[in-house]
């Protein structure tokens, strides 16, 4: 039986092995951004406040960014496959937790588990691109897993709102437990076990942490993690935490007409960054591009939170979500800041940033939401104004701080005596 079933597994396509570990990804997005959907029948039901409902949008984000440095050690050991069928078991039980919380407090322990099972879903399918396929189609390939993650925004679209609505929120966290269930089955039955690299194999956890600050010492780390944390944050609390307040307490939509907008909203999501990868300008002006994006994006929050009208705000949010494409850029920029031995812990890091920013950005916009009322202000507006300010900081630092010396030099015309980097 077992060489029958490594026989059946020999003959599996990799784009198909790749394709099981995507759908790992597509519901880790769906995860994330479940609670925009859920929290007004949330609230209503276990009474949980605008602050509380930051909190639990954000633990699953700060669980999935503190799993990383376990999560890069796990798949250099055991490999994608191995690595996400056992942490995903963790969302799967998460899942369940979550559809049974009777407060804030077990959504929260629901979160997190989801988080933990989730975290190795992104860095699982890069690892399996890396090395079954040629390096001159990782960035056509990783460009295709990001876009392909966005579906899972589809989901929790008009389908799991027709699902809250017609039964309940709990009914909405079985249903994407049932889905991850059926990931969790295609991961271990479709993707082949691979043997872990020479010299990983007794590679202690402490290693792996001096590893990662190898990288947060280079001087120019600083200024790309505050982008990291800070733009992908943004476009997340929007979409995944106050795109359901912002059009069912200003516009009074009703939970379908927001689940209708939340999936054209997803669509230009995922249609950005294919666009932006696509017009990608290089090393010489990429900075320059990705910085303008920034401010742009950053002033669309201030538009955000004083919307004149319904249409008005559906053409904001759609636009928004389209231009964070721009974030697929910083994946470019990370790869060219680093030496090609290097860029595997960059990402580790680069995303401990993305996902610790996001969980800061829904608590932080929750607390301002909790607090505008008292200062006879709107809480959704201070929530988007909030999100506007932090991005505009994080903007600055990227763009203040000290650059790569490759790409600070390639900017200037001049020569590069820096390029070579001690760690």
């Amino acid at each position: 039986m077992a060489n029958d079933s490594k026989i059946v597994r020999e003959s599996i396509p990799v784009w198909l092995m790749l394709a099981a570990l995507t759908t790992g990804f597509v519901l880790s997005h769906a995860f994330r951004t479940t609670i925009a959907i859920a929290s007004d029948p949330l609230i209503a039901e276990l009474s949980v406040s605008a602050h509380g409902i930051g909190a639990v949008a954000g633990a699953f984000n700060i669980a999935f960014a503190v799993a990383q440095p376990v999560v890069g050690v796990a798949l250099d050991r055991y490999g994608p496959r191995n690595t996400v069928a056992v942490a995903f078991v963790l969302a799967i039980l998460g899942s369940a937790v979550s559809a049974s919380a009777n407060g804030a407090i077990t959504l929260i322990a629901g979160e997190w588990m989801i988080g933990f099972g989730c975290a190795p879903s992104l860095l699982a399918a890069m690892v399996f691109i890396s090395r079954r396929y040629p390096p001159n189609r990782f960035a056509l390939l990783s460009g295709i897993v990001f876009s392909a993650g966005g579906a899972g925004m589809l989901i929790t679209g008009t389908p799991l709102a027709w699902i809250v609505e017609t039964w309940s929120w709990r009914a909405g966290f079985v249903a994407l437990g049932i889905l991850a269930t059926l990931s969790w089955i295609a991961v271990f039955w479709l993707v082949e076990k691979e043997p872990a690299p020479s010299g990983t194999e007794h590679q202690p956890i402490s290693d792996a942490i001096r590893d990662l600050r190898s990288i947060v010492r280079q001087p120019y780390t600083a200024g790309i993690c505050c982008l990291a944390a800070t733009s992908y944050a943004a476009f997340l609390a929007l979409r995944g935490l106050w795109l359901g307040p912002l059009f069912s307490e200003r516009h009074a939509f009703s939970l379908i007409e927001v689940g209708h907008v939340a999936f054209v909203v997803s669509i230009a999501a995922m249609l950005g960054p294919l666009v932006f990868g696509w017009l990608d300008p290089g090393n010489r002006s990429r900075r320059t591009v990705i910085i303008g994006c920034s401010a742009v994006y950053a002033a669309f929050f201030v538009l955000h939170a004083f919307g004149a009208s319904a249409f008005l705000d559906v053409a904001l949010v759609i636009l928004s979500c389209f231009l964070s494409g721009y974030i697929t850029l910083q994946y470019a920029d990370l790869r060219s800041a680093y030496p090609a031995d290097m860029t595997g812990r960059a990402l580790s890091v680069f995303t401990m940033a993305m996902f610790a920013g996001v969980s800061g950005m829904q608590w932080v916009s929750g607390l301002a939401a909790s607090i505008a009322p008292d200062l006879h202000f709107d809480p959704v507006s201070a929530a988007l104004l909030l999100i506007c300010g932090v991005l505009a900081l994080g903007t600055l630092a990227f763009w203040l701080l000290p650059w790569p010396p490759n790409l600070r030099h390639s900017l200037k015309k001049t020569p590069n005596p820096e390029l070579g980097m001690e760690i």
